[in-house]
């Protein structure tokens, strides 16, 4: 990732399989210690406190799991968001005509505040605009 907030979704993706694919890890873990609780000391009281601490171990390992379960499912949603919204936008911009960008004799020209300017004939021939940033930027904003 970069300061100008460019994310990579392949590395993005990959991150998300790393999760998927150490879940079972914990998971694991979580059963062997979990086969302690058959444990017979030959002291009640210390055999109680291992099954105790054996099953709350095997409890925060499972919880640790599912976080890596969620973290990935996240970053899978991230991935194709990002990705949903690059091909919207990339769609999108044959659809946005740029008015008056130059004069005829090819010089830049800019509207004076407060003037109405005049849209450059498309190649077509029609001179209204297919669609302009204002109103691309409106369709894709969230919803509340």
């Amino acid at each position: 990732m970069t300061d100008g907030f460019t994310i990579w979704p392949g590395e993005v993706q990959a991150l998300a399989d790393t999760f998927q694919e150490q879940q079972g890890v914990p998971n694991e873990v979580a059963q062997a210690i979990q086969g302690a609780s058959s444990i017979d000391t030959g002291d009640p009281s210390l055999d109680a406190e291992t099954r105790e601490l054996a099953a709350e171990i095997g409890r925060v390992l499972q919880a640790m799991a599912k976080i890596l379960s969620g973290a990935s499912d996240g970053l899978n949603q991230v991935t194709q968001d990002f990705m949903d919204t690059d091909d919207t936008v990339a769609s999108r911009l044959d659809q946005i005509q740029f008015d008056n960008l130059a004069s005829e004799d090819g010089e830049a020209s800019t509207p004076t505040p407060g003037s109405t300017p005049t849209p450059s004939p498309s190649p077509g021939g029609d001179s209204t605009p297919v669609a302009s940033l204002p109103s691309i930027a409106e369709q894709l904003a969230p919803t509340a």
